[in-house]
């Protein structure tokens, strides 16, 4: 899976935090309910091994009959009720929601935020296929234009701010052409801004991470750095060294 962009990381970190959240758990208990989902979810050893298949179609048929009777429909049924329990959290792409179907299955948060390897907190439109399936709806006398005008509406209220890239720019172009019209950009999208998705890395205090370090004193010095990497503290072998031998002799003479 591919690194996540930093926009990206910041939704994965506050994602995690809606979904530890009372309100959103007791939501997913309520559906796992009404969908006769396992209230710990589903054991991971029964999903169906298809890699290149949705989710959905890894999950064994033993759901309700409601679903049996109609998959498509009632997948789309059961992602507007995710959508519904994201009520309040700023970014809802399908990316979003089939994180926490995810969850909803198998009741394992990390899983589920690691299921995409990107959030949609960025997104590309074609807007050259945009005008297409707009002319398309409004041609074909089976399409459905309120339904698709109200997913157009939706996305542009998510995506206020749209750039549109010629061709023949070249990635430098465009970051000075943000640089550069930046101002303007922020205008039109500050009102609408979320406080939500602006995460601050949680800085550690010196304290704890000596405490940590003093903790984990008898491991390896490798497996000390990586547990403090975990923790997004950085140390090389030495300083790690240091810090233990001086918190040892700090106790001792206590």
């Amino acid at each position: 899976m591919k690194r996540l962009s930093k926009g990206d990381e910041k939704v994965k970190i506050s994602l995690t935090d809606f979904m530890e959240r009372y309100s959103f758990q007791k939501a997913i208990l309520a559906l796992r309910k009404k969908y006769k989902i396992p209230k710990d979810g589903f054991s991971k050893d029964i999903i169906i091994r298809q890699p290149d298949t949705y989710l959905w179609y890894k999950i064994p048929q033993i759901l309700d009959e409601k679903l049996k009777k109609d998959n498509y429909y009632q997948h789309r049924v059961l992602r507007k009720s995710i959508g519904d329990i994201l009520e309040g959290f700023p970014l809802k792409t399908n990316d979003v929601i089939s994180s926490v179907e995810n969850y909803l299955y198998f009741n394992d948060i990390t899983q589920a935020i690691n299921y995409t390897s990107s959030y949609g907190m960025f997104n590309i439109v074609d807007l050259d296929e945009e005008v297409g399936s707009i002319q398309d709806v409004f041609t074909d006398r089976e399409g459905d234009p309120v339904s698709f005008l109200k997913n157009q509406i939706s996305m542009f209220k998510s995506y206020p701010v749209a750039i549109s890239i010629h061709p023949d720019a070249t990635q430098r172009d465009l970051i000075d052409f943000i640089k550069r019209s930046w101002d303007e950009i922020d205008q039109i999208k500050s009102s609408r801004k979320s406080k939500m998705l602006n995460v601050r890395k949680r800085k550690v205090s010196a304290k704890i991470q000596k405490d940590l370090i003093y903790k984990n004193r008898d491991k390896k010095i490798s497996e000390i750095r990586r547990i403090l990497a975990d923790k997004q503290i950085f140390l090389d072998d030495g300083a790690i060294g240091k810090i233990i031998s001086l918190e040892i002799k700090r106790r001792k003479n206590k």
